[in-house]
């Protein structure tokens, strides 16, 4: 029997839910959607910087970097050819998304072009270079010379060093190829730097993300077809707008911000997650913002399988999440159909001759990689055909939008006062940019997690040996360096030169604490989300200082603080409004491992032993610590 539903309970409970959600995301800056470039001619554009003494990566295209997505489609799509001079690029026979050198026609033609006037840098030398690259595969960028030969500019495979980079004479145009392996979004980190000729200082813009999306489908139905030939099976996505067919390898399948919804306090959805938990859907129901995928196989012929169906194994889900594959039917009752974390729910038995679409749901933004295997018995016999193991990929993206995502180094939450208001500003102090406090994400990842020591000054924490979740107040290379610092407050201006930093509220799956560890190794809470007597931080003016965050369970954080101080001489108090700080808490394992053969491998390297589980059923592999069974 189906449990009992009140649907106007339901109704009400879903509505209060997306109200909370939605005054959670007006309130970070999320930005409007970026401009697509995907043909004709553009360049990014070096000049001096409006001081005039410095460099800057102007443009993209005529249009600002963090407005413009650079976009390349399966016209872009090339096969890595059987050449020496390219093997540089990967596996040959391999597709690889290419912006050419040359234009063909077909996709974007994207230069470089710097008007710097001869007399302003020494020599007149000026070097684009390459620091970084974020994405599924790697980034290559390279030259063909007149006679074949091959210039490698930079190669994400081996890291970026300062050859990874291009020399130019200024006033400059010129062309390259941009080539990627993967499809997916990228973030590629560039700068221009140079030499002054008056007096031979060196300067360098600041580091610019230039973003991609490679063979990306976005929206409209795409369905996802069982096709079998050859004595093989295969899928085929088609756009039904276009009639475009492409293979998984070929194109990843997005899902947008809006894809993000809480999961509602109704237990039958509780496969998902926790309630108020955030989950990202593409979903049964068409919507015109997300990509509407239906599963197929009336390519299938019948009587061909037995039972005229065929099974749809879940093989293996590879980072950063889980995933789930399910139906609603008319009374909002959910049936899980696949899902990376229940066993019993691996396999799908899916009739020939079927079209239907179903809720695809994630519980983390990120790159997925979900290997299918499909099998069938052939009618009238005792042979079973199997595919090897399918690889779909999904790019889901981040439920605030295309924000800042800071995940280590150095950042500052600087307490500033002007016009009579208080803001906290946050410094990234590697490439010394401002963001606002709802223009970032901060990010803590597997790393972060530890246990509550047992020790009783660390008992706010909660009990001793519980995994908690830390950005610590010594600096560590893996992780988030946070730092308050009020040395932009002026002396004299607030009495006791002072200010006050509450905590007035917190939103997310778990509890958050500030806290310091003296030099003996005792803890000093300051700011806890269930201790109602540590709510204020006084911080004197001129003060910078590092302190523990932490954070009982993974995922999404909205920490609300309020600024205030009394103006020196009067009875004035100065507060501000809410100021919300993000963040993301990964999980602390990266995998699940709940079915097949995983090997414990005895590795040996540089003199150190260490543990590698090896799912030998998905391909995975994983550092001990970074998997649970």
């Amino acid at each position: 029997m189906r449990p009992h539903l009140n649907l106007e309970n339901l109704k009400k409970s879903i509505m209060k839910k997306l109200i909370l959600i939605i005054c959670i995301f007006a309130s970070i800056n999320i930005q409007a959607s970026r401009v697509p470039w995907n043909t004709g001619h553009g360049d990014l554009e070096i000049a001096k910087d409006s001081s005039g003494t410095g460099l800057v990566i102007e443009s993209v295209a005529e249009s600002r970097i963090d407005n413009i997505s650079i976009e390349l489609n399966d016209d872009a799509k090339l096969i890595i050819p059987n050449l020496e001079q390219f093997q540089f690029l990967g596996e040959v026979g391999a597709p690889i998304w290419v912006a050419p050198q040359i234009d063909d026609g077909n996709t974007i033609f994207f230069g470089y072009n710097s008007d710097i006037e001869p007399g302003f840098l020494s020599d007149r030398d000026l070097t684009l270079s390459f620091h970084s690259s974020s994405g599924p595969g790697e980034f290559l960028a390279w030259q063909n010379g007149s006679s074949g030969s091959v210039k490698i500019i930079a190669d994400s495979k081996d890291g970026f060093n300062e050859n990874d980079s291009l020399s130019m004479v200024a006033p400059a145009h010129g062309h390259f190829n941009w080539g990627f392996t993967k499809p997916g979004i990228y973030k590629i980190g560039v700068s221009a730097s140079g030499e002054l000729a008056s007096n031979g200082q060196k300067i360098t813009s600041p580091e610019e993300k230039l973003h991609f999306e490679i063979s990306l489908l976005k929206s409209g139905e795409v369905d996802i077809e069982l096709e079998y030939d050859n004595e093989d099976f295969e899928l085929i996505y088609l756009k039904e707008e276009t009639g475009e067919e492409f293979l998984p390898s070929e194109a990843a399948l997005f899902a947008s911000k809006n894809a993000w919804q809480k999961i509602p306090e109704n237990e039958l959805f509780s496969f998902l997650g926790s309630e108020g938990d955030l989950v990202a859907i593409l979903p049964q129901e068409e919507n015109e913002d997300l990509l509407f995928l239906g599963l197929a196989s009336d390519e299938l012929e019948a009587g061909v399988f037995a039972g005229d169906s065929v099974n749809i194994q879940l093989s293996s889900v590879r980072v950063p999440g889980d995933f789930h594959l399910y139906s609603v039917d008319a009374l909002s009752v959910p049936s899980i159909l696949l899902s990376s974390r229940d066993s019993a729910k691996q396999e799908y038995v899916f009739g020939v001759g079927k079209h239907s679409h179903y809720n695809w749901a994630f519980s983390r933004p990120g790159y997925y990689e979900i290997d299918l295997i499909i099998s069938g018995s052939l009618q009238g016999s005792d042979t079973v055909v199997t595919s090897d193991p399918i690889t779909m990929n999904f790019e889901i993206e981040n439920p605030f939008g295309d924000v800042a995502i800071l995940g280590s180094g150095e950042v500052d939450i600087e307490v500033e006062y002007e016009d009579g208001t208080f803001e906290l500003i946050l410094i990234d102090e590697q490439s010394e940019t401002e963001f606002e406090s709802n223009e970032v994400l901060l990010k803590a990842g597997r790393d972060s997690w530890g246990v509550i020591p047992e020790n009783e000054s660390f008992s706010f924490l909660g009990n001793s040996w519980d995994p908690i979740a830390i950005l610590p107040q010594v600096e560590d290379e893996n992780l988030l360096f946070l730092g308050l610092a009020s040395d932009e407050l002026e002396a004299g201006v607030f009495d006791g030169d002072q200010v006050e930093i509450q905590l007035i509220g917190l939103d997310g799956p778990g509890e958050f604490a500030l806290y310091s560890v003296d030099t003996f190794g005792a803890a000093n809470a300051i700011l806890s989300s269930v201790d109602e007597s540590l709510k204020t931080l006084a911080m004197p003016i001129g003060d910078h200082a590092h302190y523990n965050w932490a954070f009982t369970e993974p995922g999404y954080y909205e920490v609300k603080l309020a600024v205030s101080g009394k103006l020196a001489g009067t009875e004035t108090i100065i507060s501000s409004e809410t100021i919300a700080l993000y963040f993301e808490i990964e999980p602390q394992f990266q995998a699940i491992l709940s079915r097949g053969e995983v090997d414990i491998e005895v590795e040996y390297e540089n003199g150190t032993f260490e543990l590698v589980l090896l799912d030998e059923l998905g391909g995975g592999e994983y550092a001990a610590n970074n998997a649970v069974f």
